[in-house]
């Protein structure tokens, strides 16, 4: 094993470098699929198809899509998401419609929306991994059973959720 690869793993391991590009998925207009960005924010689609998705900013806090109609689809309303109790604050984890424009029109339609708090609790399984060794002879195990804490079941709380309260 070389240097590098003990380094990508320790890195990896301690989650100071994210290994997987994140997944994000579409519905709507009766278009359901997924999508990935490079390294170069280019985006990949999963299946592969003709429409065009691509961020309104460099915060990925909204997206413009073109299905192969050239309608054109804005999703700039964002719902902020946290997890207690080991929350780091509120993530964007779903972005709702906010505009459609149609090809050579000026028509458009605009959604418009009212807000609410929402909380729930939620069981959840999940296998949790330790680091046992620095980063130069990274191991890991589970967690042995007295660190773990059954008891604890997230609270899942979404600011400020979107709901539609009209449509012009």
């Amino acid at each position: 094993q070389t240097d590098a690869f003990n380094y990508a793993y320790a890195t990896a391991v301690t989650q100071t470098n994210d290994t997987e590009p994140d997944m994000f998925y579409y519905n709507f207009a009766g278009l359901t699929g997924k999508f990935v960005l490079d390294k170069s924010r280019n985006v990949h689609l999963i299946p592969y198809s003709k429409i065009k998705i691509k961020p309104t900013n460099s915060s990925l806090q909204g997206w413009k899509v073109t299905d192969e109609d050239g309608i054109r689809y804005a999703f700039t309303m964002g719902e902020q998401t946290a997890t207690s109790p080991a929350s780091t604050g509120f993530i964007t984890s779903a972005l709702y419609l906010t505009k459609i424009s149609f090809p050579n029109s000026t028509q458009t339609i605009t959604f418009d929306y009212i807000f609410d708090n929402i909380a729930y609790d939620q069981p959840m399984n999940e296998t949790r991994y330790e680091v046992i060794n620095g980063p130069a002879n990274v191991q890991c195990r589970p967690p042995t059973l007295d660190n773990l804490n059954p008891k604890v079941i997230p609270r899942y709380v979404i600011n400020n959720a979107p709901s539609i309260s009209k449509i012009t």
